[in-house]
This record gives structure tokens, sequence and C-alpha cells, in this order.
């Protein structure tokens, strides 16, 4: 979701890693309006591979 200077949020959560995901399905759940705001073009925070930046490395498996 692209955000509007303008528009209205009751949340605003930052990035969009796993935690966030989730708390932003119980806000919307809970019936208020939320936006993320994350500084890549993905999603999945830390458990995102990236070759040349922080997140999970390449052979971590689960």
């Amino acid at each position: 979701m692209t955000a509007n200077v303008g528009n209205h949020y009751d949340v605003i959560v930052i990035g969009a890693g796993i935690s966030s995901l989730a708390t932003l399905k119980c806000l919307l759940e809970a019936g208020l309006t939320a936006v993320v705001i994350e500084r890549t073009d993905g999603v999945g925070g830390l458990w995102t591979f990236r070759e040349n930046d922080y997140g999970v490395m390449r052979f971590t498996h689960m």
C-alpha cells in the first residue's frame, strides 16, 4: 500500500517484518486503519535473503 500525504491512519507500523505483518493483521481485524512503512521493496524483514544487505543467510534451513 502506498501512503499519500493527507491520508489518516489510526496506526503506522514501521517495518514489514514478520512481527509487523502479524500486527497489521490484528489491527485490521480490530477495525483500525493502518499502513506499513518499509525501507526496502519487499516484506519479510530478517527472514528475507538479500545478497548485499542484512537478513537471513543463504544457507539457512528450517
